[in-house]
């Protein structure tokens, strides 16, 4: 995945600058990828957050197996433990309630780019969010933050679990 154009950008793959015009308004311009390298890397990464095989929670069912080493089980604990904690702190809050990354995370892929319905919860979610530009764009932002956590911590604890494999290869 690392290959995709979507990281091509390096650490800038998206976000936004703040800036004040000459008549004092203040101007927010966002950037990121087109949305076709956006896609890509979310629906690839939909294995690791939903309960696929290979998801964080079912990797998750292994930490209390006997023949796994107390190195994996950190690693572990270390990446989805902390993307757990990273999905659970607050976007944005205020008169429309509080939202978390995992909830932005979803409207936007199940509410907005991905497969939805208009009566599931994601699609209502991002309706009641999302009611101009400025707030779909902060949203897509936040999106792509979530993208990278989980593509880092996919790819941290996809290493220790290598590492794990050879190890019990070579017993």
């Amino acid at each position: 995945m690392r290959s995709y154009p979507y990281f091509a950008r390096g650490e800038d793959i998206a976000g936004s600058i703040l800036r004040q015009n000459e008549d004092g308004t203040l101007e927010i311009r966002f950037h990121g990828p087109p949305d076709y390298e956006t896609d890509a890397v979310a629906f690839r990464i939909r294995l690791l957050t939903h309960n696929d095989e290979i998801s964080f929670r079912r990797l998750g069912e292994l930490f209390d197996d006997p023949g796994i080493s107390e190195e994996w089980r950190d690693e572990y604990e270390r990446w989805a433990g902390g993307l757990h904690m990273h999905m659970g702190q607050t976007y944005a809050e205020g008169p429309k309630g509080i939202l978390t990354y995992r909830k932005a995370f979803e409207m936007e892929l199940h509410g907005h780019r991905g497969h939805y319905k208009s009566t599931g919860d994601a699609f209502k979610l991002y309706r009641l969010w999302v009611t101009d530009d400025s707030e779909r764009q902060m949203l897509e932002d936040a999106f792509h933050r979530v993208l990278i956590w989980v593509v880092y911590a996919g790819q941290n604890l996809a290493a220790a679990s290598r590492k794990e494999l050879s190890l019990a290869s070579t017993t």
